[in-house]
């Protein structure tokens, strides 16, 4: 067995001076550190977030040179020439890439241990919605300063100060620090020479407005002037998108703020473009080194297959945000109008005796898509009735949405709505109603909010299967949470040539959540959400009727419309 190979006499000495000088070395040579059983997988994009992030740390370094030049000749040489003032280039860099793309590694451990190497007394603040995350990375980053191999391979005249050695700070001894707290937390103590923001929003909470601007208005009027020069320090932020007011737009309509925008797909038509200020050319004459529309980020380690998972996953509206950073579809909205599926009663024709046509919706390209068009199945394991009550019966308020749903396995089935601006007293009337209509709807799910409370109380003793149902989160964010569903081809309505209703409910659904009402939304994702896990099986049997039921009544209702009723 022949002897281990010895590294070369200075191998390490040109490794560790290739990873002073450049922050891309620095972090391909460190990761063994913390990662000795995970293989780095490297990438350009990589490469493109240690240029820039590098690029404006050099120049706050150059200007802070520059500085103490200027203050030394006007103490000292008060008649000499003034020099020109140095370029930065970037002051305020927003970074946009999917997740799992090492952005953390490189921005919130590696930068300030790199910088440290060059400029030992910079103190950064570093920030994140997940305070745990923010401890994680900053004891990351102090392992890494303690390794042997950045001791023995820079050697730096410094070392972390015993008085102040913490997760949330960590102090050297030539006047350094890092700072670690969540992006909402409370900031005490010194400012920074730098801010550093990475996913201040909490993609579980992006949906929540009142979460949104929380954080928008804290940036705004706590954090963005917690730095030590207004005229030189660094604003950088990481983040994958996951709202179109999300911290990052609201930064972007600031101004003056570098855009470096990595979408996992290569999407051309955007750069250049006003929506989502992407140059094509950054600041340090750095441009997406893609070609094709589609091409993927890093085929190695996101394959199409892996991304085409994610597609399905997220759905649309997840999927355009934290992967190709436009956190809208392509064509916009949550639920597009080729999303839907829809069903014909078993055997129907129309009233000419015709088949039903498909269904056809035009895409953004302009293409025409024809929709999945289905028979309605006998044996539906479930049907419910599905509530969105108002709160008073004027011409300003909110409709109230009724809708009866059933499901098969993974499909749903929308199979009668109640639509419309009611009373209190009618309300009562149609909820009894579409009770009447549909026995075998025996579970009830009402809102509790504005009228739902008042109404389960009155009906409780004359309507089994009312149940109340306090809806958690956002709106859009229990939409979001159903539209992979929709998105999927698993829920259908009735074919539009059934009923007229339809038309109006795929409309609100496809303006969601910019429309006047959403009621209609509010009642579907109550049906969906509730059959999200796993529920116990309620047969529509034991009523006496064949299982043919639900066919039944669907044609009763279609005789009714028929005869003016």
């Amino acid at each position: 067995m022949s002897a281990p190979a010895k590294s070369l006499p200075g191998l390490n000495e040109v490794r560790a001076e290739k990873a002073r000088r450049n922050l891309a070395h620095f972090v391909r040579h460190s990761w063994p550190v913390l990662e000795p059983s995970t293989p780095l997988v490297w990438n350009w994009h990589m490469e493109a977030i240690a240029l820039h992030v590098q690029a404006a740390l050099e120049d706050w370094m150059a200007v802070q040179r520059w500085l103490m030049r200027e203050q030394e000749r006007e103490e000292f040489h008060p008649d000499a020439e003034p020099e020109d003032p140095v370029a930065q280039r970037i002051r305020n860099l927003l970074i946009n890439v999917p997740p799992g793309s090492a952005k953390s590694r490189i921005i919130s451990v590696c930068t300030p241990a790199w910088m440290w190497l060059h400029w030992p007394s910079w103190r950064a603040i570093f920030m994140s919605a997940n305070p745990r995350v923010a401890l994680r990375d900053s004891d990351y980053c102090r392992q890494m300063i303690e390794s042997d191999w950045y001791q023995e391979s820079f050697r730096p005249g410094w070392t972390l100060s015993d008085d102040q050695n913490a997760k949330s700070l960590f102090r050297n001894t030539a006047g350094g620090f890092r700072q670690a707290i969540g992006f909402l937390a409370k900031i005490t103590g010194d400012r920074g020479d730098a801010l550093i923001v990475d996913d201040p929003n909490d993609p579980k909470e992006a949906h929540s407005e009142v979460k949104r601007t929380a954080v928008n208005e804290r940036w705004t009027s706590t954090i963005y002037n917690r730095v030590n020069d207004l005229r030189t320090s660094l604003r950088l932020g990481i983040q994958q998108r996951v709202h179109e007011d999300d911290w990052s737009n609201h930064w972007l309509k600031d101004g003056n703020v570098e855009h470096l925008c990595i979408p996992m797909e290569f999407e051309p038509k955007r750069l250049d473009a006003d929506t989502d200020c992407i140059p094509s050319v950054t600041a340090i004459g750095w441009s997406d080194p893609r070609k094709e529309e589609g091409e993927l980020l890093d085929p190695k380690r996101f394959p199409a297959d892996v991304v085409e998972a994610e597609k399905k996953r997220l759905g649309s509206f997840g999927y355009g945000g934290q992967h190709q950073q436009r956190p809208s579809p392509a064509g916009g909205g949550m639920l597009k109008e080729h999303f839907w599926g829809y069903w014909v009663p078993k055997g129907a024709t129309q009233p000419n005796g015709r088949p039903y046509p498909p269904v056809t919706v035009k895409l953004e390209d302009g293409t025409i898509h024809t929709c999945h068009v289905v028979e309605l199945p006998d044996d539906l394991e479930e049907v419910l009735q599905t509530w969105d009550m108002a709160f008073k019966d004027t011409k300003a308020s909110a409709f109230v949405a009724g809708q009866v749903w059933g499901k098969k396995l993974a499909d749903r089935f929308l199979l009668d709505e109640v639509h419309e601006k009611l009373s209190f007293t009618k309300t009562l009337k149609a909820v009894l109603d579409l009770t009447e209509a549909w026995p075998e709807a025996r579970r009830k799910l009402v809102e509790e909010k504005a009228n739902g409370a008042a109404i389960i109380q009155t009906l409780r003793s004359h309507v089994s299967g009312l149940i109340a149902v306090n809806p958690k989160g956002s709106k859009e964010a229990r939409c979001a949470a159903v539209s992979p569903e929709i998105e999927s081809g698993n829920v259908y309505l009735p074919h539009p040539l059934l009923f007229e209703w339809v038309y109006g409910f795929r409309g609100e659904c496809g303006v969601f959540p910019h429309g006047a009402y959403k009621d209609r939304v509010d009642a579907m994702t109550q049906a969906l959400e509730h059959w999200g896990g796993p529920q116990p099986s309620i047969s529509v049997g034991g009523t006496g009727k064949a299982p043919e039921t639900t066919q039944d009544r669907v044609k009763a209702i279609l005789q009714r419309l028929k005869n003016g009723g």
